[in-house]
Parts: C-alpha cells; sequence; structure tokens
C-alpha cells in the first residue's frame, strides 16, 4: 500500500497547509485517474474522505457510509493490514458517538479491541482506556475519565518507542486531564498537567524532521491556549494574557490549528474584558463574527455568544444590548444542554433494550405451560375461524357482522391471555421476594440458636434469644402483610421514623454475619426523621448491609454513615471489598442483575435483594444509587426526604 500512503500524505498536506476542500478535490481528481480501481485503492479513497471530512470536524450526511465502504473494501485483506483494520473500526466507533448511536458505537470499540486481541499484540490499541475515558468525560464523570486517561499514560510509557508519537500523544492526554480537573474547579491541578503537557523546548530544537518540528510547535500552542485559561481563572491576568497570545500566534503560523487559534481568540477576548480593555476586546470580537459563525457551534458559537454578553455587561452602557445577549446565550445554551443530555441517558436507554431483549428470553422459558394453553387456544380460533369463513361464505348478507364478532372475540381472547400472563409473572415475582426477604432473618435465628447452643451466659443467652424474636417478629409482620392484601399491592404505613435508631436496630441484626467473618462495622450516624414504614426501611438497609458483609473479605470493615445533604437525609453503606465491575453497575438495580457474583466465602447471591431496595426506596420518593471500584470496594447510597419537622428545625438552624 506504499502509493496509497503516498497520495494520502500529499492529501493530509493540503488539508492542513491550504484547505480541506483542496484536499478533497485532489482525492477526487486521483479517483477520477483510476489509481484507486482495485480493492485496496478504493479502501484508501473512501478511508481518505472519512478522514477529512471527521478529522476536519465537517458533518457530511454520507460519513458513516465512507467509512463502511473503507471497512467493505479492506475485509478481504484484513489478515495482512490488520492495523488499518482495527483502526478503521475503531474510528466508526468514534463517528458513532458522534451520530449518537451509542450502543453500536460501544459494540464497534469492542469489536475492534476483540480484533487486535486476536490478531496484534497488546500494545497495538494503546488508546482503548483513552476512548473509554473520553466517553466518561462527555457523560460528565470527571473524575473517572481522569482515571482511564492515567491508565493510557501508564500503557504508552511500556509501548511507545517513538519519541514523537510518546510526546504528541502524552501532551493531548495530559491536556485532557487538565480539562477534566478544570470541570471538576480543581484548577491547580489543571494547571500542574498542562504544565506536564508543554514538550520541552531542548525536544524541539533537537528535531529534525520538519513536519514534526512543525506539529510540536502546534500542539504546545493548544497547551498555551488552555493554560492561559486556567491561569485568567486563577486570577492570574498577565500570565494569562501571555500565554494566550502566544498560543494564537503559533496557530497562526504555518502547521498551526486554525480551530484552536480561534477558540484561543475567544478566551483572550474574556481577558480583555476582565482587564476593561474594551477597545481591545470589541476589536477582537468583530474580527471573530464572521468564524465563529462557519465553524461547529459546539464547540465555538456558544462560547461567543457567551463573550459578547459578557462584553456588554462589563461596558454598562446598554442595558437592552446586554439583555438581548444574555436571553441570546441562554437560549443557545439550552438547545446545546438538551443534546448533550443523550449522552447522560446512554446507560438507561441500552439497558432497558438489554432488559427487554433479556425478559424475552426469559418469559419464552418459565411460560411453557401458557404456550401449551396458546396452542390450544389457536386450535380453537382455527376452528372457530373456519365455522365463521364458511357461515360468512354462506350467508354473504352477514358478513359485516360476522367480522366485527371476530375481532371482538379475537381482543378478549388476547386480553385474557394478557392477563393471565401478568397474573404468573406477578405470582413468580411474589413468590421470589417472599423467599428472598425471609432469607436473612431465618439465617440469623438460625445462627443465634448455634450461638445459644454455645453458650453458658445466661445473660448473653436472653440477649440472643431477644435478637431471635426480634427477628422472627420482623419475618412473621412481612408474611402477614402479604396474607392480608388480596393484590399483592403492599401499601405503606408510615410513622416518624428516627434513622440513627432504626440503622443500630438494622446492624444488631446483622452483627451475628459480620462476627462469623470476624468484620468490625463501625458506624457514624446523625439523628434525624423520616415519615416512612419501619418494616420496609428495615428490609432496605438489612439486605445493603448483609451484602456488605457476603461481599467484604474476612477481617475487613464497613462504614455505615448517615448525615443531611440539600433538605435531604443521606445513608452511605460502604465496604472495602470485592467491588463491582464497571458494566454491572449499570444494571445493578435491574432484573438484568439477578445473575451476580458469589460472596468472599462462597455465599450465593440472586440479585434480587437490590431489586427489591430500589422498589421500596422510589416508594418513599426516594433515590438510591452505588459507586464502585472493583477490588476496591462500593458504596451504597439513600436519599430520603426528612420529614415536616425535621425540614422546620433545618430551616430554623440555617
Amino acid at each position: 500500500m506504499d502509493d496509497y500512503e503516498t497520495y494520502s500524505y500529499l492529501s493530509d498536506s493540503l488539508a492542513r497547509y491550504h484547505s480541506v476542500e483542496k484536499a478533497l478535490a485532489y482525492t477526487d481528481s486521483v479517483k477520477t485517474a483510476h489509481v484507486f480501481d482495485t480493492d485496496l485503492g478504493l479502501f484508501t479513497y473512501y478511508s481518505k474522505l472519512t478522514g477529512l471530512y471527521y478529522f476536519n470536524k465537517i458533518k457530511h450526511p454520507k460519513l458513516l457510509l465512507y467509512t463502511d465502504s473503507a471497512l467493505y473494501y479492506l475485509e478481504p485483506y484484513k489478515n495482512s493490514y490488520p492495523t488499518y483494520y482495527a483502526r478503521h473500526l475503531r474510528l466508526k466507533g468514534e463517528i458513532l458517538f458522534e451520530l449518537q448511536s451509542f450502543d453500536e458505537a460501544i459494540t464497534q470499540f469492542l469489536k475492534s479491541k476483540s480484533f487486535i486481541d486476536a490478531n496484534l499484540d497488546s500494545c497495538a490499541y494503546i488508546d482503548f482506556e483513552g476512548d473509554i475515558g473520553s466517553l466518561l468525560y462527555k457523560q460528565g464523570y470527571y473524575e473517572n475519565s481522569i482515571f482511564f486517561y492515567r491508565e493510557t499514560l501508564k500503557k504508552r510509557l511500556y509501548c511507545e518507542k517513538d519519541t514523537f508519537k510518546l510526546y504528541t500523544s502524552n501532551l493531548g492526554y495530559y491536556n485532557n486531564i487538565a480539562l477534566a480537573f478544570e470541570q471538576l474547579n480543581q484548577l491547580d491541578s489543571a494547571a500542574v498537567n498542562l504544565e506536564k503537557a508543554i514538550i520541552p523546548t531542548q525536544i524541539i530544537k533537537n528535531e529534525k524532521n520538519q513536519t514534526n518540528n512543525r506539529l510540536y510547535t502546534a500542539y504546545n500552542a493548544i497547551v498555551f491556549g488552555n493554560l492561559g485559561y486556567i491561569y485568567y481563572k486563577l486570577g492570574d491576568l498577565i500570565n494569562a494574557e501571555s500565554l494566550l497570545k502566544q498560543s494564537i500566534a503559533r496557530n497562526k503560523s504555518v502547521g498551526g490549528y486554525r480551530f484552536d487559534a480561534i477558540l484561543t481568540e475567544i478566551k483572550l477576548a474574556e481577558v480583555l474584558v476582565n482587564k476593561q480593555r474594551f477597545d481591545e476586546a470589541k476589536t477582537l470580537i468583530n474580527s471573530l463574527k464572521e468564524e465563529v459563525t462557519i465553524e461547529d457551534p459546539n464547540k465555538f458559537y456558544l462560547r461567543f455568544k457567551r463573550l459578547v454578553w459578557l462584553y456588554n455587561d462589563a461596558l454598562k452602557k446598554d442595558k437592552s444590548e446586554t439583555y438581548r445577549s444574555f436571553v441570546d446565550y441562554k437560549a443557545f445554551q439550552d438547545s446545546v444542554t438538551e443534546k448533550a443530555t443523550k449522552w447522560q441517558n446512554f446507560d438507561i436507554n441500552s439497558n432497558l433494550l438489554l432488559k427487554q431483549n433479556l425478559a424475552t428470553v426469559t418469559d419464552l422459558k418459565e411460560q411453557q405451560k401458557i404456550n401449551f394453553f396458546i396452542l390450544g387456544s389457536v386450535l380453537v380460533i382455527t376452528f372457530l375461524l373456519i365455522i365463521i369463513l364458511y357461515q360468512i361464505f354462506k350467508q354473504s348478507r352477514f358478513r359485516k357482522k360476522a367480522l366485527q364478532n371476530l375481532e371482538e372475540f379475537n381482543e378478549k381472547l388476547n386480553q385474557s391471555y394478557n392477563e393471565l400472563e401478568i397474573s404468573h409473572n406477578e405470582k413468580l415475582k411474589l413468590v421470589r421476594i417472599v423467599a428472598h426477604d425471609l432469607r436473612n432473618p431465618i439465617s440469623g435465628i438460625v445462627g443465634f440458636a448455634e450461638l445459644i447452643e454455645m453458650e453458658t451466659d445466661l445473660n448473653e443467652i436472653h440477649t440472643h434469644t431477644e435478637t431471635i424474636r426480634a427477628i422472627g417478629f420482623t419475618a412473621l409482620k412481612q408474611i402477614d402483610s402479604i396474607l392480608n392484601d388480596k393484590e399483592f399491592q403492599l401499601e405503606l404505613k408510615t410513622s416518624s421514623i428516627e434513622i440513627d435508631q432504626l440503622l443500630l436496630h438494622c446492624v444488631r441484626l446483622c452483627q451475628f454475619q459480620a462476627n462469623q467473618k470476624s468484620q468490625k462495622i463501625r458506624t457514624q450516624l446523625s439523628n434525624f426523621t423520616v415519615q416512612a414504614d419501619r418494616d420496609k426501611l428495615i428490609r432496605v438497609f438489612s439486605n445493603l448491609i448483609v451484602n456488605a458483609i457476603k461481599f467484604s473479605h474476612p477481617t475487613s470493615k464497613i462504614e455505615i454513615d448517615s448525615y443531611i445533604e440539600n433538605n435531604f437525609g443521606i445513608i452511605r453503606i460502604k465496604d472495602y471489598g470485592l467491588g463491582i465491575p464497571k458494566e454491572p453497575v449499570s444494571i445493578l438495580f435491574s432484573s438484568d442483575s439477578a445473575k451476580m457474583r458469589s460472596g468472599t466465602n462462597n455465599e450465593n447471591s440472586n440479585g434480587l435483594g437490590l431489586i427489591i431496595c430500589k422498589s421500596i426506596i422510589e416508594e418513599h420518593n426516594g433515590k438510591i444509587w452505588a459507586e464502585s471500584i472493583e477490588g476496591k470496594g462500593s458504596s451504597f447510597y439513600i436519599q430520603l426526604p426528612l420529614s415536616n419537622h425535621e425540614d422546620s428545625n433545618l430551616n430554623q438552624a440555617n
């Protein structure tokens, strides 16, 4: 593919030093000259079109088609050119993310990694973690994105042997880490990482390749622009202005990045406004007006709108103009925010789809008896249809009425089937919930009974007996509640609950399991009250404490905290055990999590407990969520509304 790489290099050069339009025209002219008539030639052609449009951020309706075409023509040669094939699988994933086809994009990334694992060495896809980090950054998970960016830096230090690629890639990831810290408002950490990103002057001087030398300068220009803006936020306006101007000058030189120059000019104008150098700021704003309207609006136009508003607001001359520019900025910001929410809904949408598919398969397996009923019903329907059709044929004057009767019959039959299916599912769900909820109390009773057999101290025996009585009483109340409700819809029986006392009660109920594994349960509880169903909250807290015990190593500790935050009561149950893999965290509270890992002592787990917890907490208008790192432990959080009395006390304190 050497000849094709030559054409590709010339095309890239035209795009960088002249214009994308000239590069596209050159590519089409080469195709017209029949240079690309072979399969590999056509791959090169469509690959180049994909790169010119995508990497220069030009939206094109056929971008995905070009990518698919490139992969199609390379498919027969993928074993001969595995690096090219893997690179284009990954590129298709990136394009699908930009098109917001998130499920397909993830599949494409994993397909690329699977191909690399099977055909190339472990260093072939160095940036896999970096791609995941970028996805997390776009979803707003900035701390997690920093972790994956740093993992990629470690991998590159081991794998990358080319000095130029090592420095430029490290620059990119340090820059990304800094942007994440900036979003977390940790500006000092952002500045430190940007300083690490700067390519040393000596490295640039020693670079003999002129193209690489220009790229070093262009990449440093990007870092200078970002570092200058961080200094601006830190209040160092002098260094901020100096670095921003250096960035603009370098980006406007040969080989620089025009896009970054525009963004940096917007930042510089904001600094000038802050320093009340309004004439200079106005000149810069006027020069930007034409450029930002033709660029990607999500990257430049929103910031430009904000700049115009800040300028008018600082000028304090025309209030109507200030108000108009503010409204204009907020309207465009709202439209961008609305689009961004699709990133954050990605996990929910994909998991819902997975849930629907898995539920369909499960239902098919569990509904064999109903299927036989359906088969019999179909036979009956077929027989009736024959009779009805015969009557229709014989008595054409009653055709319309007969058809109406048939439709009504089918509707009733479908309704009956649906009702049977729903009834079966509800009963099956109830049986599983009852079995799950009785498992913990029965296990506790057995454990305390064993302690009584070995105990000689009457006071300790009395204590164990009281605990068994409390556990048994709780279990009986659950059973009575179910038996007394004919529809199996258990209503909340709320009362004023002191959360600290209830948590201590649940700790006592679960202490035996912790003692068996020599684990310590530490509590740090704030006293607040909520209106809640006491028995149902006991089920939730006991479930989460037992899970923490189950998935923690012997001799480890478990922490239980409660506190008030933003007029809500927060309960946190934290362990330092196995943790949860990244993928299962997203489906933790759905039926997809029904098959989970065993505990550290091979304790069984069916995944129902968290589903029950979620249902109960939502009945109380609360929220439940989890944070976890595999191998380091998990934290489960519950948020409950405070009682009216507690709200009143809190407001008086404030």
